[in-house]
């Protein structure tokens, strides 16, 4: 990461997490060599009641902090990980999910160029388990899985494995679930 720059804005990351310890590991070692100043940027685990797995072996301290969330639902989890966030700009991503080394900065940089920000929902690659010979199910989320640009210039949404938006905007809407 980069080193600390005071005009970054604090981003917080939230990351739910359910009986995906091995998939939890390559999110955060992603997370963990972003190009944004680490002292800008906290990463937020919020565990959903996951069975048997050692989810506290990967989300350990300074690096990110490990909550937990009782009720089951992957937006409860968000909203418990944006309750105890302090970024102002927050940032969403899954488990299952390896963002790119400048996820965070490209995100922040695109979210605070807009002149009234709302959110922010990039691109989702669907990468099959085996390249040369992906199921049904991942040829399926692969064309058709992640329209991210129709879900916000239609619905004003997004896909939560790829989204961006700010604390206040958060404060206006509600928490996720609302609707």
């Amino acid at each position: 990461m980069k080193p600390s720059d005071t005009k970054s804005p604090k981003v917080s990351n939230v990351v739910p997490v359910w009986n995906a310890a091995i998939c939890l590991a390559s999110v955060l070692s992603a997370l963990r060599t972003q190009d944004y100043p680490a002292d800008r940027l906290e990463v937020i685990v919020v565990d959903n009641g996951s069975e048997g797995e050692q989810i506290t072996s990967h989300a350990e301290p300074p690096t990110c902090r490990l909550l937990w969330e009782s009720a089951p639902g992957s937006y409860r989890a968000r909203n418990r990980g944006i309750e105890a966030s302090r970024g102002e700009v927050l940032a969403f991503t899954d488990s299952d999910c390896v963002p790119a080394s400048d996820w965070v900065s490209a995100g922040v940089r695109r979210l605070t160029a807009l002149e009234n920000p709302g959110l922010l929902a990039g691109a989702v690659d669907v990468i099959p388990a085996d390249a040369v010979h992906p199921t049904l199910a991942e040829l399926f989320e692969m064309i058709l899985g992640f329209p991210q640009r129709a879900y916000v210039e239609r619905g004003h949404s997004g896909a939560t494995c790829n989204l961006f938006t700010t604390r206040e905007v958060i404060g206006a809407v509600g928490p996720f679930g609302r609707i």
